[in-house]
């Protein structure tokens, strides 16, 4: 079921993101999603493995569908966040799709603990709200950063 679920919502938010209007290029995508995984993998890596404040069930089954989380769905809903708050020019409606990107990533975790793919010990849903919308930023920061590498090559 487990698997199921998050073979699901991946597929979902992939058909989503090939859909929608973007303004930024292959390569902008690209360079954001790897940021956010790199950033997603080596954040949950420290969580799970060294402080052992979550942990993960053994199981082969529960642990695809959380690597599926980790690897493939949070970055991907993160571009797809940072996609729609480049296109917005109100600062209400950044706002808006910031809280609403958190609140749908906070509702994975949520699922992720009623699936019994992974416990929390020592940490909650606040502390992987902060995380999560850490996260967004990192998206927004990168593609910042991106432009301004761009930009100064282009000036050269």
């Amino acid at each position: 079921m487990e698997l199921a679920v998050f073979f699901f919502l991946s597929w979902l938010a992939i058909s989503i993101f090939t859909v929608i209007n973007k303004d930024l290029n292959i390569v902008k995508n690209t360079f954001i999603f790897l940021i956010i995984l790199i950033v997603s993998i080596n954040f949950s890596w420290v969580i799970n493995d060294e402080l052992k404040l979550i942990t993960l069930k053994e199981k082969w089954v529960p642990y695809t569908a959380y690597l599926l989380n980790r690897s493939l769905l949070i970055p991907i809903l993160v571009l797809l966040q940072v996609n729609l708050f480049i296109k917005t020019h109100s600062y209400i409606k950044k706002g808006i799709i910031l809280v609403s990107s958190v609140i749908i990533l906070l509702m994975i975790s949520f699922i992720s603990t009623r699936l019994n793919i992974i416990e929390f010990k020592e940490w909650n849903l606040w502390l992987e709200a902060i995380y999560l919308l850490c996260l967004n930023l990192v998206g927004l920061i990168s593609y910042t950063l991106f432009n301004k590498i761009k930009g100064v090559q282009e000036n050269k």
